[in-house]
């Protein structure tokens, strides 16, 4: 299964969201929320999680750019876990990362679910819309990823 689609919540007085049910197999009830890119977080899975911790672990310790990697996922990284009703507290920490204060999007990218506070996902697909992605370079880059 791979995490696909965008939905919309809102954080509740405890600060939790709800899970798409799409979402929540793949969780397995647990997950761990991390600081993403583009002002995002990114929650993973567990076993995916700590197969990345393994690779940036074998990485050289005298590696600047594994040691900045170390410290911007796994310094970042937090274990979260799925109630019954498929609700998960984002961390008080983590949610100004990303902007999180009431609307949150979960956006399903695959291997990961990115959580964007609602403004910065309006913020950051707007601003694609105007620089990046035309459909002319969706187009040219979908094209690079045929066989």
């Amino acid at each position: 299964m791979s995490f696909r689609g965008e939905n919309f919540h809102n954080l509740d007085d405890k600060f939790r969201i709800i899970i798409p049910s799409a979402f929540r197999d793949e969780l397995n009830g647990k997950g761990v929320l991390t600081r993403g890119w583009n002002g995002c977080l990114f929650l993973y899975p567990a076993d995916k999680f700590d197969a990345i911790e393994t690779e940036l672990f074998s990485q050289p310790m005298l590696n600047q750019e594994a040691m900045d990697l170390k410290r911007w996922f796994i310094g970042s990284a937090e274990d979260v876990n799925i109630d019954g009703q498929g609700r998960m507290t984002v961390p008080e920490r983590l949610r100004p990362l990303a902007r999180i204060y009431k609307e949150v999007v979960s956006v399903g990218t695959g291997d990961k679910i990115e959580l964007w506070g609602r403004e910065a996902w309006d913020d950051y697909t707007r601003q694609q819309s105007q620089e990046r992605l035309t459909q002319a370079a969706i187009a040219t880059g979908l094209g690079r990823l045929s066989p």
